[in-house]
């Protein structure tokens, strides 16, 4: 039994994550993608079972028919075998078989669910989680911190223009920050929504595709972040040395070549858009 796409279009990891969500349990995305998709059986029923198997989640895989679907636990997976694919499918109760009957009608009769209570927990996955949390604090710290150097450094300049200017570098700084941490598996509430705004999953997808992997281990996300906090840096001591700024121009310059290549690989080659990419375009 081989998956070839998921529900909603999603990837099996990701569909494996919000069932896994549903049920009360928060894998933490980057965990939950690499340990799935690594998975020498990958996208079959066994790199998501090897997975719950991972985080000690008791569970049932089992081959019945319709006259069973009132003892399963919910929510579980079905397996769905359509005429030239086969992928996994999340039923939230009983009823939704009858409710999504173009769906469960193609039922293989093969589900996954949790027994009764099951709770998912692992040790690596929680190490992420706080890593995840450590660096929350970081960036929060580090946002207010260049803001009340923003502001101590705007009430030393003379011109608007100049001051416009930090500012830009200070959103270019939240947003890389932003764009870095989606790059390591978290994202806030705020980045999902601004994310989906602009396309549905291409945030992710963008930033997983090979474009994203950079050079000599270093990602466009990693150079977007040292980029503005250079240019941060700069502004900052420009009221000190004030051919700073000249300087600053001159590699902002250069960087529209960058800007330019990241806006014709979203639209020519990956036909996805990722917000926080753009916005470190226009920043």
């Amino acid at each position: 039994m081989n998956p070839k796409k998921t529900q909603a279009a999603t990837e099996l990891w990701q569909l494996t994550q919000n069932w896994l969500s549903l049920l009360g349990n928060k894998p933490n995305t980057k965990f939950c993608r690499e340990e799935i998709t690594t998975h020498p059986d990958y996208p079959a029923m066994t790199a998501v079972t090897d997975f719950l198997d991972a985080g000690n989640m008791p569970y049932n895989a089992v081959q019945a028919d319709a006259s069973y679907i009132h003892e399963f636990n919910y929510p579980l997976l079905a397996h769905i075998n359509q005429p030239g694919q086969q992928y996994l499918h999340i039923i939230p109760n009983a009823t939704e078989w009858d409710k999504q009957k173009e769906i469960t009608q193609h039922w293989s009769g093969i589900v996954l669910f949790p027994v009764k209570n099951a709770v998912w927990q692992n040790e690596q996955n929680s190490n992420y989680e706080k890593e995840i949390f450590k660096g929350k604090i970081f960036a929060t710290v580090l946002i207010v911190a260049a803001l009340g150097l923003f502001i101590a450094s705007s009430l030393l300049q003379l011109k608007i223009a100049a001051i416009v200017f930090g500012l830009l570098s200070l959103l270019g700084l939240v947003i890389s920050i932003f764009l870095l941490g989606t790059e390591l598996g978290y994202q806030s509430q705020l980045v999902k929504q601004v994310c989906g705004a602009v396309s549905s999953g291409g945030c992710e997808k963008v930033l997983r595709s090979k474009y994203a992997k950079g050079m000599f281990g270093i990602s466009p996300a990693d150079a977007s972040v040292l980029y503005f906090s250079t240019q941060f840096i700069f502004y900052l001591l420009s009221p000190y040395f004030v051919n700073l700024l000249n300087f600053i121009l001159l590699i902002a310059f250069c960087g529209s070549a960058i800007a330019i290549w990241s806006v014709y690989t979203q639209a020519a080659k990956l036909k996805q858009w990722c917000a926080l990419c753009l916005g470190i375009v226009l920043f």
